[in-house]
């Protein structure tokens, strides 16, 4: 018996086109089958009209209602695409406990899709966040006329409210990668509990949360040195090691403790661009500005890169 079906992810993954038309082995707790990406239609290479063409169903033994739209390209003539359903295939070997299998199926797809939308972060990918933010538009709240007592000339007085565009590049993934997220995800891993802060802290700087973004980022700082000390610390009794990192219960106390072992933070003031700004933000109540938190965004995610093997576990 064969379960057919597809997943939807949809703010969508742009991917090159060597990502499409493929099929790929996934497992989904203990059911195995394939992930079947969308295709280019036979046409788009030919079109010189490129607006309103979208992606079409990969082939299998079901085909679903055409109204179900796969994704969009974006990249002419490369075809890199913007995809929004994913096919699935699942083999069961079992004709009789059907009802089980579906809800059985129906739970653990649900874990596999957080598990595989959150795992892109380990490859520098953020699924969810916005590739875009307007932040610089001119738009008019309102307008006034005026027609001065002197003279019959009127005068238009216009308020704007101004905003800010930031672009965000879109970086489209590769095969390769795509491949190794479905691994990972379908081999139950997830993104270690550091990564995990440092993915909120992320998109908190893109929503403009920045408090959190600088709290998030501090506590991944911390978290990772603390996992650190503990497996490579040199203590004889484990009860000293935890009442050691009891008493260094910062980061600047951790950074110090960090220095008994072979690890090395890379070369930034920790001090003033992540701990100072987070106590501020706690202790004071000062929200940080958005290059206090994005600095301190790229520092630990520099420090993390440097210091956890792995980002998956």
């Amino acid at each position: 018996m064969k379960i057919i079906g597809y997943i939807a992810i949809e703010e969508g993954l742009p991917l090159k086109s060597n990502c499409l038309n493929q099929s790929i082995d996934i497992k989904i707790n203990q059911f195995e089958g394939r992930l079947l990406s969308p295709k280019l239609p036979d046409t788009f290479f030919e079109d010189s009209e490129k607006l309103g063409i979208l992606l079409i169903e990969p082939e299998s033994d079901i085909n679903f209602n055409e109204s179900i739209e796969w994704g969009q390209p974006f990249s002419w003539p490369h075809g890199e695409s913007n995809v929004t359903r994913f096919k699935i295939e699942i083999d069961v070997n079992d004709d009789i406990n059907v009802d089980r299998i579906k809800e059985e199926l129906s739970n653990e797809t649900a874990k596999w899709i957080r598990r595989f939308k959150e795992n892109f972060f380990a490859y520098n990918y953020h699924v969810g966040v916005p590739h875009y933010e307007v932040k610089n538009r001119n738009t008019e709240d309102f307008d006034y006329y005026l027609k001065k007592t002197n003279g019959s000339k009127v005068e238009r007085i216009t308020s704007r409210k101004m905003q800010m565009v930031k672009i965000f590049n879109v970086v489209s993934l590769d095969i390769t990668v795509l491949k190794e997220v479905v691994k990972a995800t379908s081999s139950e891993k997830n993104l270690s509990p550091e990564y995990q802060l440092l993915k909120e802290a992320h998109k908190a700087l893109r929503t403009q949360e920045y408090r959190k973004s600088i709290l998030d980022s501090a506590t991944a700082l911390e978290l990772c040195l603390t996992n650190i000390l503990k497996k490579n610390l040199k203590v004889a009794d484990n009860h000293l090691l935890i009442e050691i990192l009891k008493t260094n219960n910062s980061i600047s106390k951790k950074r110090n403790l960090l220095k008994h072992t072979k690890f090395q933070l890379p070369e930034y003031n920790y001090q003033k661009k992540v701990e100072d700004v987070r106590n501020r933000a706690i202790h004071v109540g000062i929200n940080p500005s958005d290059d206090e938190a994005k600095n301190a965004y790229e520092i630990v995610a520099q420090a993390l890169e440097g210091l956890i093997e792995n980002k998956l576990i």
